[in-house]
């Protein structure tokens, strides 16, 4: 499915695109969501509830951890680092739909993501996300 970028963080994205707040840009979290949730352009934070498994936390992604994207086509790709962000479940079991990147602070959703497939974790289990972001010039992505 494709990353929906909701309208509660346009304006923020907008602010960092055009340098407003190039200084003072945070960097985001990573959060997973549990409920069977498809997101749309009026989804705002509170729609989503985040999963509660034992081993799991948000996680910080450092903006300076993007790699440098490549064009193919008129595709624009990056991903953050070369290795999926992983989660040992510990304790606890539940179903994962998907995830999201949202500001550190008074939450607000950059963009986010319903997997087309909706993981199960369990105790004992591994689960692995590598955020990758697309921008392309294509209206049929």
């Amino acid at each position: 499915m494709a990353i929906v970028l909701p309208n509660e963080g346009l304006p923020t994205l907008l602010e960092f695109w055009t340098g407003k707040t190039v200084n003072t840009f945070s960097n985001w979290n990573l959060v997973l969501f549990k409920n069977n949730y498809t997101p749309i352009q009026t989804t705002v934070y509170a729609d989503l509830i985040l999963a509660t498994f034992g081993g799991y936390s948000p996680v910080v992604v450092d903006k300076s951890m993007w790699t440098t994207p490549t064009m193919v086509g008129n595709k624009a790709t990056t991903t953050y680092t070369l290795n999926p962000t992983l989660w040992t479940v510990t304790s606890g079991s539940e179903t994962i739909y998907g995830a999201a990147l949202v500001t550190p602070s008074s939450p607000r959703i950059m963009c986010v993501e319903r997997w087309v497939t909706p993981v199960p974790v369990a105790i004992g289990g591994l689960l692995g996300y590598l955020p990758r972001l697309t921008f392309t010039t294509d209206p049929s992505p």
